[in-house]
């Protein structure tokens, strides 16, 4: 917190130059008001400045008075003695003194009057209303001790104490609200602390009745403390103040007790009117970290420069202040982001449509600029032969494709990886076994392909694993149940292999540990199918889509099923939104991509029938987070079924061969094919693929 002292007055800070405790600003008011300049000081005539000896004794009327205890722009306060009735009170007389304008003596008298009509314990009372030798006056309560402003000092109030404070006064401002009378002049130096520490109103010498002509302020007049008044207010626009504009002081009051500074501080008046009319006050937390969200909160809500926007009665704002002191939740809510930016362009609209049109130029050169800086490092050239029915895998940044099927006759057993620093296709070890629609995995830098169709054309339960470091193929524990067209995932170190077909359809689901280099066999997927997708989140394996066995033959599905690999626990997921099968799968970002493969859905696929379906490029998205499905807009350039797997491989999604009888360059024959499509999920687009024949 800052060292300097603050005006007695106003509480803004005070320069080092200042003279008589207060700021340029109210030195100035007073110098208007008594008619006089700043360079020297006098009094009116009815009205003696005390001296500093002790013996002087003044008498005014049934007063003596003892000393000044405050003085402002329009009026001078002492303690004074009732002699009758032998009391300490308050006396105000008007600064003019005899020299006073009418209209000066007639806002006096409404002030007079307005707190004669307020009988509040947190409101100082008046007592006696009169005139002594032309002179004006008013005596009240005398509260001994400090105001508001020096019981901050420089060090804020405890954000319990604030509130509790703050509460207190904004039922004593209801109170007068209620009553007809707006404060106008709400500030730290106008609450008194009594003996019991409670706060008390005091200098009502702004306020006027709600409704009425009561007002002696001229529009366009600005009069107030102006680090405490509403923008109304600073700028003048008198029929627009209303008890919204005390509330916006209770919140800078409420701002000053947590900070032990007011919301706007500048170096002149004009300056600090123009910030109060339209710039946004610095968030108390960033000046006290202390202080609750929620309290700051509600100060900002006070604060809104649109009153509408405010809370609209000085209760609703004690009533959130008690919620706060209970710790129950508080109705007002943050502004968020978009809101203080669309605030702020209302009020800067030249700014915001420069900073708007630049913003727009330097998207138009994003977009020009994305296709060339967002292409993949690689686009990935065909496949050295056409490939269907295979799987792949990504090991030492390297794209592994295993091709058991070709386009010739009989099953093959072509290995190939994609070298990126060569740009090329390079052969590795043959595969051991055909392994025709396997389900596969990487675990520790090792490719697994399980199962599939075997040479003799039965399914299959053997085992392989390729070490990319050897070149070599070994092959290992076979799986408990022979299978084709299942699905492989590895979760935690471990392949599961679920669903296939073996002269039927499975529901079962195998484990194989390559530590033991042994499979156990868990709960099986309540639905059988072939066909489907395998996909792993964490410990869940999503079985997605594929072929089930109906009554009226094999249809394709929508159905989801998750696997909690912990509990051992199946459950039905959000179906997706059109069923598929012998689909590219693959999990990126909390996303789950569906892509392409036979649908029964016209709408989504190829004409030519192929099987039990059509070919499809539709592409499918599953947000995990918000647990939805959702056709993207951007299908597969091609349609492509029964696959070698989707892989991750340079910040792409890679689907990677796959059959079809329409080929990319259009092309019209049931062949495997040798492109891999790169879909950018940056960019939500799909790369153009280098054809192969």
């Amino acid at each position: 917190m800052p060292d300097s002292q603050l005006c007695a007055k106003c509480g803004a800070p005070l320069p080092d130059d200042a003279a008589q405790h207060s700021c340029p600003t109210c030195a100035l008011r007073d110098a208007l008001a008594l008619g006089v300049n700043t360079g020297g000081s006098s009094a009116p005539p009815s009205i003696d400045t005390f001296s500093s000896s002790p013996q002087k004794v003044r008498y005014f009327g049934d007063y003596e008075l003892l000393e000044e205890i405050a003085r402002g722009g329009m009026g001078v306060v002492y303690r004074a003695r009732q002699v009758s009735l032998n009391r300490t009170v308050a006396v105000k007389m008007i600064l003019a003194g005899q020299l006073a304008s009418a209209a000066d003596v007639q806002r006096f008298r409404a002030e007079a009057e307005a707190v004669a009509q307020l009988q509040h314990p947190n409101i100082v009372s008046i007592h006696e209303v009169g005139e002594h030798e032309d002179q004006h006056y008013f005596s009240m309560d005398y509260v001994p001790g400090k105001n508001l402003a020096g019981l901050v000092g420089d060090q804020p109030l405890p954000a319990a104490h604030a509130a509790s404070m703050l509460k207190t006064i904004a039922e004593a401002i209801h109170y007068a609200h209620q009553r007809g009378i707006l404060h106008r002049d709400l500030k730290p130096t106008n609450v008194l602390i009594d003996i019991f520490g409670q706060p008390r109103i005091t200098d009502f010498g702004l306020a006027r009745q709600i409704t009425g002509d009561s007002d002696l302020t001229a529009t366009g007049q600005v009069l107030g403390s102006p680090n405490f008044m509403p923008p109304e207010q600073a700028s003048g626009r008198r029929a627009q103040v209303a008890p919204p504009s005390d509330v916006y002081s209770l919140g800078a009051i409420l701002y000053y007790l947590m900070t032990g500074r007011p919301p706007f501080v500048a170096k002149t008046l004009a300056e600090t009117l123009h910030h109060v009319c339209n710039v946004d006050p610095v968030s108390p937390r960033v000046l006290n970290p202390s202080v609750p969200r929620d309290l700051e909160t509600m100060c900002l809500k006070c604060l809104e420069k649109d009153s509408r926007r405010r809370y609209h009665t000085a209760q609703e704002v004690a009533d959130e202040l008690g919620r706060f002191l209970r710790d129950e939740p508080i109705l007002a809510r943050p502004v968020n982001p978009s809101e203080k930016l669309w605030r702020w362009s209302r009020r800067r609209p030249a700014l915001a449509w420069l900073i708007l049109t630049l913003s727009a130029l330097i998207m138009v050169l994003a977009l020009l600029l994305r296709d060339v800086l967002q292409q993949p490092v690689h686009v990935i050239p065909p496949l050295p032969t056409r490939s269907g029915n295979g799987a792949s895998g990504v090991i030492d940044g390297k794209l592994y494709v295993a091709t058991p099927c070709d386009g010739t006759a009989g099953f093959h057993r072509h290995f190939h990886y994609f070298d990126p620093a060569a740009r090329a296709w390079k052969s590795a070890a043959a595969l051991p076994h055909p392994h025709n629609s396997p389900a596969s995995g990487v675990i520790n830098g090792l490719l697994y392909l399980a199962g599939g169709w075997d040479d003799d054309g039965k399914p299959s339960a053997q085992l392989d694993a390729y070490d990319p470091k050897l070149n070599a193929w070994k092959t290992l524990s076979s799986m408990p149940t022979p299978r084709v067209t299942c699905a492989g995932a590895v979760i935690d170190g471990q392949l599961y292999v679920v669903g296939g077909r073996a002269g039927t359809d499975l529901a079962i689901l195998e484990v194989y540990n390559p530590v033991s280099d042994s499979w156990t066999t868990q709960t099986p997927p309540p639905i059988p199918r072939h066909g489907l997708s395998l996909v792993a989140v964490g410990h869940n394996l999503y079985a997605i889509g594929g072929v089930v066995r109906t009554a009226l033959g094999n249809q394709f599905t929508s159905l989801v099923e998750i696997y909690d690999t912990n509990a051992r626990k199946w459950t039905q997921g959000p179906p997706m939104m059109k069923p598929s099968g012998h689909s590219f799968a693959i999990v990126h970002e909390g996303v789950i991509y569906v892509v392409a493969g036979l649908s029964e859905d016209r709408a989504w696929a190829e004409e030519s029938r192929l099987l039990h379906g059509f070919e499809s490029t539709l592409m499918q998205a599953y947000d995990l987070a918000a647990k939805r499905w959702s056709v993207l807009p951007t299908p597969m350039p091609a349609p492509r079924y029964e696959g070698d797997g989707a892989q991750l491989f340079d910040g792409q999604l890679c689907m990677i061969g796959g059959w079809s009888t329409i080929s990319s360059t259009g092309e019209d024959d049931k062949l495997p094919r040798r492109e891999v499509f790169q879909y950018d999920p940056r960019r939500k687009a799909w790369s153009a693929p280098i054809h192969g024949k």
